[in-house]
């Protein structure tokens, strides 16, 4: 088990908060939000175009460090060259509308 980092506790709980607001919990088939939110174990996401497999991962990813995981102990990988640059993107975006200041270069997304 993963122990909690510093930035675990530096963390307000108005970050919390505000992540968990922001996640939609209409629409939303359950699966995406189970993906969202499991704490433990590797995930694997299998879904047709369109579908929002993206946003499944990128929420599980900012899931997992305001839970207090390193960044540096997330690994994120893709099938194509392409993706792993849509998805620091649209991690560091949605890290800044929480107002975290991550190192992003310590996280691991290729192919």
């Amino acid at each position: 088990m993963i122990k909690p980092t510093l930035i675990y506790h530096l963390m307000s709980f108005d970050i919390k908060a505000k992540f968990n607001q922001s996640l939609p919990t209409t629409g939303t088939d359950p699966a995406k939000l189970d993906a969202n939110t499991l704490k433990e174990g590797p995930l694997l996401v299998i879904a047709g175009p369109g579908s929002g497999k993206t946003k499944t991962i990128v929420e599980r990813i900012v899931f997992l460090i305001l839970e207090g995981i390193a960044p540096e102990k997330i690994m994120v990988a893709t099938f194509t060259e392409k993706a792993p640059k849509e998805l620091i993107t649209r991690v560091s975006n949605r890290i800044g509308q929480l107002g975290l200041s991550i190192n992003l270069n310590e996280l691991y997304i290729g192919t």
